[in-house]
């Protein structure tokens, strides 16, 4: 199951096959009867804790963070492909979504920036309230002097 051909996620970094093991099994989805003989299904486990070091903690922790759904007891982010008939296709569709995983975890996400309402929003903002207000006040009882 080990011995997978490295994964280029960009530029020098490449995730080392031994980080990475797949496993076949027969899947569903379109193939008729030729999903019931052939194991095309694929999953696909990416030892986190082992690539620590290559990736860096911020990058491993953000991953636990946005995969902790994917993850494993064994701490192994595990996905799975069986939208194609071909073995090979599915393979390749499991190394792909590793690779956009893997980008998004190393591209930090922008801070957040507190903003603040204009003066335009405030002021309209109250002038609403005060009309809320007025058209409220005019809801009271009736009486008959009025």
């Amino acid at each position: 199951m080990a011995g997978q051909q490295d994964l280029r996620i960009r530029g020098h970094l490449v995730i080392p096959g031994s980080l990475l093991s797949v496993r076949y099994s027969r899947g569903g989805g379109p193939g008729g009867q030729n999903v019931n003989k052939v194991a095309t299904r694929v999953e696909l486990l990416f030892e986190i804790d082992r690539a620590a070091g290559l990736l860096g903690a911020t990058v491993v922790e953000r991953l636990r963070k946005s995969c902790s759904r994917r993850m494993d007891r064994h701490g192994r982010i595990r996905i799975v492909a069986a939208e194609y008939r071909h073995q090979y296709r599915n393979q390749v569709a499991a190394r792909d979504r590793l690779r956009e995983l893997l980008l998004a975890a190393l591209s930090a996400p922008r801070p957040r920036r507190a903003s603040s309402p204009s003066r335009a929003n405030r002021e309209r903002r109250l002038r609403s309230k005060h009309h809320r207000g007025a058209v409220k006040g005019l809801r009271g009882t009736v009486t008959p002097d009025d």
